[in-house]
């Protein structure tokens, strides 16, 4: 494995914070597009507010 992809802590397009899940796809461009459902204790039963995060072909989180 390789990392392709660093993503900070807290993007202000999560506003639930960042907790990576496995929903995850590779657009023929290059962009990946990364699902996010954050967990004060890594279960679901403190999971926060999800949302989608685009990281661009340079592997930088594209900004909203």
């Amino acid at each position: 494995m390789t990392v392709f992809a660093t993503v900070p802590r807290d993007l202000k397009e999560c506003p639930g914070g960042i907790g990576l899940s496995t929903a995850m796809t590779m657009l023929k461009s290059g962009w990946v597009i990364v699902g996010s459902t954050p967990s004060n204790d890594g279960t679901t039963g403190t999971k926060g507010a999800g949302c989608l995060i685009v990281i661009d072909s340079l592997s930088v989180p594209a900004s909203g």
